[in-house]
């Protein structure tokens, strides 16, 4: 049995605290909080995992286990107590991170939107010493590593989940009233049939989108949309003052929004504060960007907000769509400009 457990929103993570910390490239420069935090998370999976199944390599952002037959995942109830036990080991994990690590680094503000994924599959395989080291090889081995580009969050909204392909499921007599029939296709292997089944309380939110259009050229509309964000985000009615701070002796003097790759998104207080409200984690000007959208102190998920600004008619048509914790972007102004 072939189990990979892969943390989605790994890379951007990292950027996003590569782009706060650059002091980290210079000579002597110290390692952010944030990897071993990182570090930190992969451990605690093959912690978990362990020792029914046994480590086979740490590949960047997953972890590759296996169970050969003499020490055989015999059942259903099994796969599904060892992956259950090892996702909330995750969550609680992220959780603990938050509580030492808030605000320290405005990346930090993501943490909470990492997931995790497991592919659970079955099949032939040969274990092969190379350069020292026994490595997995054989059809199965690449069939499982495939899985992890899928498009399971597309089509069920799930960004944390348990792919169980048929042969595991018919190994492990997992009947498909587990989760949700689900099958890729992929030009090198074929279809791979299986079942999806959720972790996690996490339903399926519907992509909220929003689109007005502004009467100037895309350039000028990001500049406005970013830059100028001061200019026309109503801090009267939408901010953290007004949601976390009131009866407090204190206002909004500005909003700052860093424009560029990892920049913040910032709420400066009267009294010296700085409450942070998302971060860039996608910037291409002026056509779009993206960001971890989280205007507020609770560690649950951001909001994914992309926002893409095309010429249309003399002016741009701004397209502003959601996906995630869509209760936090409905705070979001109709008319940005």
């Amino acid at each position: 049995m072939l189990l990979l457990a892969d943390i989605t929103g790994y890379t951007a993570f990292l950027e996003a605290v590569a782009a706060a910390h650059p002091e980290m490239f210079r000579p002597g420069g110290e390692v952010p909080p944030a990897y071993p935090v990182m570090s930190s998370l992969l451990d605690v999976v093959v912690e978990q995992i362990s020792p029914t199944f046994l480590l086979s390599e740490v590949e960047g952002d997953a972890v590759f286990a296996y169970a050969l037959a003499d020490r055989p995942v015999a059942d259903a109830p099994t796969l599904l107590r060892i992956v259950g036990s090892t996702y909330r080991a995750f969550r609680e994990r992220i959780d603990e991170a938050m509580v030492l690590q808030r605000h320290e680094c405005q990346a930090c503000i993501t943490l909470p939107s990492l997931e995790l994924k497991f592919v659970a599959h079955h099949g032939t395989l040969v274990v092969q010493p190379i350069a020292g080291r026994d490595r997995l090889l054989g059809p199965a081995v690449n069939v499982a590593h495939r899985l992890l580009k899928n498009s399971i969050t597309e089509r069920t909204g799930r960004r944390a989940y348990l792919f169980v392909t048929g042969a595991a499921a018919d190994r492990l007599s997992l009947g498909p009233e587990a989760g949700v029939a689900h099958e890729e296709h992929y030009p090198d292997v074929g279809p791979v049939a299986g079942i999806v089944i959720g972790l996690g309380a996490e339903p399926r939110v519907e992509p909220i989108r929003e689109t007005v259009t502004v009467r100037c050229a895309p350039d000028r509309a990001f500049e406005l949309f970013t830059e100028h964000m001061g200019t026309w985000w109503p801090v009267e009615s939408y901010s953290r003052k007004v949601s976390e701070l009131e009866g407090e002796d204190v206002e909004v003097e500005r909003l700052e929004f860093q424009a560029r790759p990892g920049g913040s998104v910032l709420e400066h207080l009267s009294d010296g504060r700085i409450l942070p409200w998302a971060q860039v984690i996608g910037w291409h000007p002026p056509d779009s960007l993206v960001m971890a959208w989280r205007p507020h102190a609770s560690p649950q998920p951001p909001t994914e907000v992309e926002v893409t600004f095309r010429a249309r008619d003399g002016g741009t048509l701004v397209d502003l769509g959601a996906s995630g914790m869509g209760a936090a972007v409905r705070r979001l102004p109709r008319e940005p400009v």
